[in-house]
């Protein structure tokens, strides 16, 4: 028989067991709070790196550009490569191609981060701008033709390159027809 207000081994047990069921109740609450704040700081702490590597890259290709144009820029050859005619000796045709693949190497790199995620489809519209002038220029359009596809294993980028010359002829086919048929 048993005596009110006792607790058996067995009601203690029963106890210990509730207990036990509510602590981990607790404790998995705890670490799926924790798991999902690691997540969003992960993904911030992501975002925050990636955000400061486009800003770092951004900003040495705009330094790159600077170089390669400002007046008193150390880099004649490069003015005279893009911005003129005149026939290059074999010291400035070999940096021109040096710079040329270098410059050419960061929209390859932009695809490639495009194809990773972690480079935004808008930014990579912006970086395709920012080469679609250079490839305008006749010099530039002969040095990938002639050697610069030869520097790159990426045969998407290579195929985009090719893409983006193909249209900027084209255009420039139409334009030339059309202004040979105002003239006529």
């Amino acid at each position: 028989m048993r005596k009110p207000g006792r607790l058996t081994i067995q009601d203690l047990g029963s106890i210990g067991e509730l207990v036990a069921a509510l602590a981990t109740l607790v404790t998995l609450v705890y670490l799926a709070t924790q798991v999902k704040q690691a997540k969003r700081e992960y993904h911030q702490a992501s975002q925050r790196a990636l955000t400061e590597f486009t800003v770092g890259w951004g900003e040495r290709s705009a330094a790159l550009q600077l170089y390669w144009f400002s007046p008193a820029g150390p880099n004649k050859t490069m003015m005279k490569a893009l911005l003129t005619d005149e026939r290059l000796t074999r010291e400035e045709a070999f940096e021109f191609a040096v710079q040329m693949s270098i410059f050419i190497g960061g929209l390859v790199q932009s695809e490639s981060l495009y194809k990773r995620g972690l480079l935004d489809s808008e930014l990579l519209q912006t970086r395709r701008s920012i080469y679609r002038p250079y490839l305008e220029m006749s010099r530039v359009r002969k040095w990938w033709i002639r050697a610069g596809k030869q520097f790159y294993a990426h045969s998407e980028a290579v195929a985009l390159i090719d893409r983006m010359i193909e249209e900027i002829e084209t255009h420039e086919d139409s334009r030339s027809a059309n202004e040979a048929t105002v003239d006529g």
